[in-house]
């Protein structure tokens, strides 16, 4: 019961942040922010893997 709602959650989770970046200019920024806070949960960190990741997206540019 408890890991269906998670899943549920989850699910609806996943839609609202889907229909977040609808709009967004810059989604790669956000799906990069989002990705490195799944690893780091310090500023520093998690700033430092977003300029990271923005200077490669740059240079495959």
């Amino acid at each position: 019961m408890m890991h269906l709602a998670i899943d549920e959650g989850k699910e609806i989770m996943t839609e609202e942040y889907r229909h977040f970046l609808e709009d967004k200019q810059n989604k790669q920024l956000y799906l990069t922010v989002m990705e490195i806070v799944k690893l780091d949960n310090e500023w520093k960190d998690i700033k430092s893997g977003v300029e990271i990741n923005l200077a490669k997206l740059m240079i495959k540019n």
